[in-house]
């Protein structure tokens, strides 16, 4: 098997813990996914942010790459032919926060880029230095994965933790 060939998500349900250098390819790389799975069915994509202290500056730098990758979503959608013949809302994105506890910054899926980005800027520092990533992976997929699975068509569902820790 080749990196890069698209062998379909019934065989490949995402890689963890690639390493790439930087947020600018990390993205770039998650970017190239979203496309791979908005071809098959619309994507729900979950964004996990951690709170932690250590994280501040790198929201900010992950903020300005995350919008580039978003345009280039938006021009995909209208640029690839088996995207476009589909309907709008091929791609939404829900926006958590964990710490101690989580918190969901767009109360519904959205596809506005100015709410994301609004909703990142509000994403504050938790400094109990707890870091409950499984509960809410646990949650994200309890609540919108039977969403996904119930939507016509049904969508695919897309979790992205950001964190700076290695567990």
């Amino acid at each position: 098997e080749m990196p890069g060939q698209d062998l379909g998500s019934d065989q490949v349900s995402g890689e963890i813990g690639a390493v790439v250098e930087g947020y600018g390819a990390a993205l770039s790389r998650i970017s190239q996914e979203i496309v791979r799975l908005m071809r098959e069915s619309p994507v729900h994509v979950v964004w996990l942010f951690d709170e932690s202290e250590s994280m501040s500056d790198d929201r900010k730098e992950i903020r300005e790459q995350f919008i580039k990758v978003y345009e280039e979503l938006r021009m995909v959608q209208t640029q690839d032919q088996a995207i476009a013949k589909m309907k709008q809302g091929i791609l939404q994105t829900t926006i958590m926060s964990y710490g101690k506890t989580y918190t969901l910054l767009t109360p519904n899926p959205t596809s506005e880029v100015e709410v994301i980005k609004n909703a990142i800027d509000a994403i504050k520092n938790d400094p109990s230095g707890e870091e409950q990533m499984c509960f809410a992976i646990s949650d994200a997929i309890k609540k919108y994965g039977v969403q996904a699975k119930r939507a016509k068509p049904q969508k695919k569902l897309m979790i992205i933790v950001v964190s700076d820790e290695s567990g």
